[in-house]
């Protein structure tokens, strides 16, 4: 779900949807992935090619794809997790 911001209504356009296509048999399945890469520029990653904070935001990653695939951990845990391993580690 969007959550607001920009387009308040977003919520209620998503959900009838997801609950149009489950009703004719579909699979709906959410893209975490999508906001994922959205996020994923230079900015997160520092300059291009490997250096300490590339590496250890492709770590992170691992982790939390890992744990999400694997043993379905909560993503909200997951982000709030990846957030305060983000920022213990940048701030050192």
């Amino acid at each position: 779900m969007t959550g607001g911001g920009p387009a308040p209504g977003m919520n209620t356009v998503v959900a009838s949807v997801a609950k149009t296509f489950l009703r004719d048999g579909y699979r709906v399945v959410g893209l975490v992935a999508a906001a994922a890469l959205s996020l994923a520029g230079a900015d997160s990653f520092g300059p291009i090619g490997f250096n300490r904070r590339f590496v250890t935001s492709v770590v992170i990653g691992l982790i939390v794809f890992i744990l999400s695939w694997r043993y379905k951990t909560s993503p909200i845990l997951l982000i709030l997790a990846s957030g305060l391993a983000g920022l213990v580690v940048y701030s050192i």
